[in-house]
């Protein structure tokens, strides 16, 4: 009788270990990493793209050098015709909580390398251009 209790928490205990490695350890939770003007000039070289979620009214008042402009919501409709889910990606926007919104929801799209400056204001002022 106690070989069968040992038995059957020997296989118990594998069991367990097998379910951990195969779902806890085996998939890598992909996040988005939150960066400063240094890093987003850095990964700008390297090739990511900057994109500005304000609105267009908002862009067209001044924004980072090289942005491009696509708003929040549409976000989702439109990186997915013009970006590969391995691409770098850097976001912004006027406080930081349409970036934040925006990072998350790349990253449940499934794309690898998002970043989020959050606000412009993160950008140094006398750095921002306006380009209308």
């Amino acid at each position: 009788m106690e070989e069968n209790v040992e038995s059957c928490t020997s296989k118990v205990i594998f069991c367990l270990t097998l379910l951990f490695f195969l779902f806890g350890c085996g998939q890598e939770k992909i996040t988005y990493q939150k960066v400063d003007a240094n890093k987003t000039k850095e990964l700008m070289d390297q090739g990511a793209t900057l994109i500005d979620v304000r609105e267009l009214v908002e862009f067209k008042d001044g924004h980072i050098p090289k942005a491009i402009n696509i708003p929040s919501d549409e976000v989702a409709d439109k990186v997915e015709v013009l970006f590969q889910k391995s691409e770098p990606i850097i976001v912004y926007c006027r406080s930081g909580s349409r970036s934040q919104m925006v990072a998350q929801t790349l990253v449940s799209m499934g794309y690898t390398h998002v970043y989020d400056l959050g606000s412009v204001d993160n950008w140094t002022l006398t750095e921002l251009q306006e380009e209308r």
